[in-house]
């Protein structure tokens, strides 16, 4: 049996910083990082950081020192970030041959509404360290990346893309849109494995693509009111976090959304 690892492209890169990790005294740095390719495989993510020794001794942190309308919280960034920074961790204990944990906080975070993808942050996140240890190597675009982060946070604001975390519970409260979704959604028609992780986004948004011809007009009309479903027919983060709800789905929730159980009951 043979199983394919997943690879970090910018890992190479570490290599031209091994002096400097070798050297830090693990104070406070601060990074900045940029993927902008508008191209071909177009793809674009921004993040910054800082990163130092961590205060406890036996794990390393992240703190996302972020609003929400940077990105949408289940936009599906954070384990890919989350990987790139514990790699990255243990990447600089090999260099200093000792057990090293850190504290990462980030500062910054920007994403384009048509060519972001969430495994782009983990380029971004490589390109945040490394530039955290020397600008030159990978220099950040100031201007384009606040101009890219005003665009897409006026897009999501008129076309209700991106939505708080305090729209998501309000909406959660309304038992309407959790009954439709019942309709399609249930513990026994779904795969239990999709759950729980990194396939939530994806599997339900095929799931309800597949679905939804189960629907009433009525049903569709009523979910769009509430923006559990856009103009387009796709399921939002809203009517995702319903079927969280009804799958009694409290990981997902939490994870991508933020939300407890308690907090809508």
């Amino acid at each position: 049996m043979k199983s394919n690892l997943n690879t970090n492209y910018q890992a190479h890169s570490l290599f031209r910083i091994n002096k400097n990790i070798l050297e830090w005294d693990l104070t406070v740095l601060e990074g900045k990082g940029l993927v902008a390719r508008f191209t071909g495989s177009d793809a674009y993510a921004h993040l910054e950081l800082t990163i130092q020794r961590s205060n406890i001794d036996h794990c390393s942190e992240v703190y996302w020192n972020i609003i929400e309308n940077q990105i949408p919280y289940n936009f599906g960034h954070k384990p890919f970030i989350e990987e790139t920074l514990a790699f990255f961790t243990n990447y600089v204990s090999g260099i200093k041959g000792e057990r090293i944990f850190l504290k990462y906080e980030i500062t910054n975070i920007g994403f384009h509404i048509v060519d972001s993808k969430p495994k782009h942050f983990t380029e971004a996140t490589m390109k945040a360290l490394i530039n955290s240890f020397d600008k030159t190597i990978f220099p950040f675009n100031d201007d384009l990346a606040k101009r890219i982060s005003s665009q897409t946070f006026d897009y999501l604001k008129k076309n209700k893309i991106g939505f708080s975390r305090n729209e998501i519970i309000e909406s959660l409260k309304k038992q309407d849109i959790s009954r439709v979704l019942s309709k399609i959604f249930d513990r026994e028609n779904v795969d239990i494995r999709m759950l729980n992780g990194v396939f939530f986004n994806e599997y339900i948004s095929d799931s309800f693509q597949n679905r939804k011809v189960l629907l009433q007009d009525s049903d569709m009309d009523l979910l769009k009111k509430n923006d559990a479903v856009n103009e387009y027919g796709n399921i939002t983060d809203v009517g995702k976090a319903h079927v969280a709800k009804v799958l009694n789905d409290q990981y997902d929730l939490n994870y991508h959304f933020n939300i407890k159980w308690e907090d809508f009951q």
